[in-house]
Order: C-alpha cells, then structure tokens, then sequence
C-alpha cells in the first residue's frame, strides 16, 4: 500500500520534461503504471485492518459505531488462551493501538462531517486540516 498526504498531479511536465507522475511517484506496477496512492487515513485502516466486506457493510459497521476489533474479538479471545504472558501482553498492545488510530480517525471524520468550517473543504472526510497532524497519523497507520 502507498500512502500519501498530498493529490498527485499525474499530468503536465514537471522538471526534466517528465511527467509529473515520474516525480511524484515512488511505486510502480511496471514502467508505466505507477501504483495508486492512499490520501485518506480511514480507506488506508479500511485496507490494513478492514474484514474484506462490500463497502455498505463496512459503512453499516461505522454507522452503529462498532471498531473493527469487535468484529474479532472471539477469534482474539481464542487466541490469548494459546500465548505466553509476553506474547498476550504484545498483542494486546498491539489492539490497543489499532482501536486508537481507529478512534483518532473517527474523531477526524465527526469533527469533519459536523459542519465547521474546514481548512481543506475538498479533501475526503478522514483527512485532518492539519498537515502535521495527518503526516503523523498515516506514519502510525
């Protein structure tokens, strides 16, 4: 997955007479295809941590505010009874971490839907207005 903070301007000529895109790109499918880039923090956690359902019943899931944590948690539950005391410590870390970037993104996205004037009106509902606070949260997913 390539995540970005900013659009790319696949078009025009950057310096050297390249296209834009051979600049701004640092993943590439082949020669010719640079692979897409994520802008949005909320489809980048959808991606890594997301149950592979359509996207309405992943809408259906935020909507009744449920984390996507509660949707495994008999599996985790399960699999605590087969690890050691530092294995069971490390993972639960490791879940308090993904339901905190996940509430951070929630926050992110109510502040955004609530109506307040935005910095960044055009850009999608899981980015922050703050560019410092949006470079951190992409480097914590």
């Amino acid at each position: 997955m390539q995540l970005c903070i900013e659009y790319v301007d696949a078009s025009g000529a950057c310096d050297y007479h390249y296209a834009c895109v051979y600049a701004d790109t640092i993943s590439w499918g082949s020669p010719t295809s640079p692979l897409p880039m994520t802008l949005d923090p909320r489809m980048a956690f959808e991606n890594l941590f997301g149950d592979g359902r359509t996207p309405d019943e992943r809408f259906a899931r935020q909507k009744v505010n449920r984390s996507i944590l509660d949707w495994i948690s008999r599996e985790v539950a399960r699999l605590q009874k087969n690890l050691g005391p530092s294995d069971r410590h490390r993972l639960s870390t490791y879940l308090d971490n993904v339901r905190e970037i996940e509430r951070r993104i929630e926050r992110i996205e109510k502040y955004n839907a609530s109506g307040e004037t935005r910095a960044l009106p055009s850009a999608p509902l899981g980015v922050p207005d703050s560019y410092e606070e949006h470079v951190k949260l992409m480097f914590d997913l």
